[in-house]
């Protein structure tokens, strides 16, 4: 596509052939992971947004 990517970012989540996007099993975990590599920027799919006050 040829546009640059934005440092730092990390997207979680996966999408199936059928275009269902499936959210992310045990955020809490994920989100340390990407803290820890340096990541100021997370997306995730809208399926996750219930977890998110579970992240401490």
């Amino acid at each position: 596509m040829n546009k640059p990517t934005q440092e730092q970012m990390v997207v979680l989540g996966s999408i199936t052939l059928g275009g269902v996007v499936n959210p992310v099993q045990d955020l809490a975990s994920y989100m340390q992971i990407a803290l820890e590599t340096g990541a100021t920027r997370v997306l995730l799919p809208i399926a996750s947004a219930t977890d998110i006050p579970l992240v401490p």
